[in-house]
């Protein structure tokens, strides 16, 4: 993975980044991109947090490449990969804008959620799928509070491997 790669990356990793004090940092060094639901579902439930954890959405909007797939795109991409209509809004956009980019250098930011990352293997993209861990490595990123595990290389590499060897489904 290169600096300017596009990454991809969900409402999971947009909240990580933001819980972790790194979303500024990550969105000033990494072309990062995610779809228009995702920054939806990051702004679910503002109302109720502490105004330290809002997530600044006119920042997203700056630095962010914003994706937003059309209801056909995502019925055609539904067509071609098996299982896509069986995750959330956010997701379901998410890998149709993959399916879209497919012919392109992208990396899809793997997240906590595993259904998405299972799909993505299916899918011939494991080579793709990248923890938050690594992406903030290259990005010569310190952290400043610990990612939780689920956001770790390790983890990322275990989940991958058990999907891969079809020991969790």
């Amino acid at each position: 993975m290169e600096r300017d790669d596009l990454i991809l990356v969900d409402t999971n990793i947009i909240i990580e980044a933001h819980r972790t004090s790194l979303l500024n940092e990550m969105l000033g060094c990494l072309n990062l991109a995610t779809v228009e639901m995702c920054v939806t579902e990051t702004e679910t439930g503002a109302q109720n947090r502490d105004p330290v954890q809002n997530i600044d959405e006119a920042l997203i909007r700056e630095k962010m490449q914003i994706f937003s797939p059309s209801e056909d795109e995502i019925v055609m991409a539904s067509m071609e990969l098996p299982g896509l209509g069986e995750v959330d809004a956010g997701e379901l956009h998410l890998l149709t804008q993959a399916y879209l980019l497919t012919d392109q250098k992208v990396w899809f930011l793997a997240s906590p959620d595993k259904h998405p990352m299972r799909l993505a293997i299916e899918y011939g993209w494991r080579e793709r799928l990248v923890s938050m861990e690594s992406v903030c490595r290259s990005a010569n990123s310190r952290r400043k509070l610990s990612l939780r595990d689920n956001f770790t290389e390790s983890w990322h590499q275990a989940v991958c491997t058990q999907f891969a060897l079809h020991i969790r489904r």
